[in-house]
């Protein structure tokens, strides 16, 4: 048994070593696949891709790019953007900080894959002057003012209520109010965004053949509902404004989408797991021929087990097919089935008591599920 690829099948894409590899097990998604790429390349318009957790969304999202969107369209510039790294910028709002992530992350793709320079040389910039960096050019030069425009840290003065000496002096205000400085990176207002949009897109772009972009916005699912929607709800405006495509990418559960999915989002796919048949097809392209017989039939029954959760129904097959090899079967029993669901049940409420505690420890990113 090729333990290496059930791994990869099983684990979350975007940890897959190379996009040859979602291409060798993907299984009948060429009739979504096309109709993705055609909304964003033909119809330029807004995508936005959703659907359970571990149904596939992120493994899909790797066959798009695999078929390469640019090569659909020369002059598209695709920014993949993991949404779970806007904590970094402002961990008490998330939302409020994706128009900076998204403009820091398309400095960077410009520099590095456009200009196919090193992005530590990019940072460095924020410390250095023009004259002291290596990298020549008016379109590097630009890029390098928006980066470090985006990147300055507002210096705001603060009370330093902690000084204060015993409760009694806090009660009656008796504090020492010595100032110190504490950097934040102030919110940035709608025209703003397209102030520095524009500028990239204008006088960066066309000098590399190129005339537009569009951000990929992956591993929403990290996020709560909550705060998936909070940054859907909270960019109409960038969302819609057309100057910049998205194709976001949201976990959902069951709730009634056509009410809570914005409509400046013009085309919407919801993706479903893989029919029983086609996660055969994945386990024949696994190992072909197999060590151990998987029946159709218990394949159905995981799927009735995991609601078609073609991730879950793929480690759980590969629980019943370890089970059976080790226990000296040629083909998986009823007993390896039972064992499988059980371990990955037991699997799945640990990592949602994981998920739980994390964030009761995150409250100020926790928005009580709206």
């Amino acid at each position: 048994m090729n333990r290496r690829k059930w791994a990869l099948c099983c684990m979350r894409a975007e940890f897959l070593p190379n996009s040859e590899l979602c291409e060798e097990i993907a299984v009948n998604r060429d009739v979504e696949l096309a109709k993705c790429i055609d909304a964003l390349t033909k119809r330029h318009q807004n995508l936005l891709l959703y659907g359970d957790r571990g149904v596939g969304k992120t493994f899909f999202l790797r066959h798009i790019l695999h078929r390469r969107l640019e090569q659909s369209e020369h002059s598209l510039v695709v920014v993949p953007f993991r949404v779970t790294g806007i904590r970094a910028y402002d961990p008490s709002d998330s939302a409020a900080a994706f128009t900076r992530a998204i403009l820091t992350n398309l400095c960077a793709h410009v520099w590095t894959v456009l200009m196919g320079h090193s992005y530590t040389d990019l940072r460095d910039s924020l410390g250095s002057s023009d004259g002291e960096l290596s990298v020549a050019g008016a379109e590097a030069k630009l890029l390098r003012r928006i980066y470090r425009q985006l990147m300055f840290a507002e210096r705001r003065a603060v009370f330093d209520d902690s000084s204060a000496v015993g409760f009694s002096a806090v009660v009656t205000g008796k504090r020492d109010q010595r100032r110190q400085q504490s950097g934040r990176q102030s919110d940035l207002l709608p025209f703003e965004f397209f102030a520095f949009l524009d500028e990239i897109t204008a006088k960066i772009l066309p000098s590399f053949g190129k005339r537009r972009f569009c951000v990929v916005c992956d591993d929403a699912n990290v996020l709560t509902w909550g705060q998936q929607r909070d940054i859907l709800e909270r960019h109409l405006d960038v969302f819609s404004d057309g100057r910049v495509q998205f194709l976001f990418v949201v976990g959902t559960h069951s709730w009634d989408r056509a009410l809570n999915i914005p409509s400046n989002f013009e085309a919407r796919f919801a993706l479903e797991g893989l029919a029983p048949k086609d996660i055969q097809e994945i386990m024949r392209r696994i190992e072909n021929p197999p060590a151990v017989t998987f029946p159709i039939e218990a394949i159905e029954r995981l799927c009735d087990s995991f609601g078609r959760n073609t991730r879950h129904v793929l480690q759980a097959a590969e629980l019943a097919d370890r089970f059976s090899v080790e226990n000296g079967s040629q083909e998986v029993t009823k007993r390896a089935l039972d064992h499988a669901i059980a371990k990955l049940m037991e699997m799945e409420r640990e990592y949602e008591e994981m998920v739980s505690r994390m964030a009761a420890s995150d409250k100020p990113d926790v928005r009580d599920g709206r």
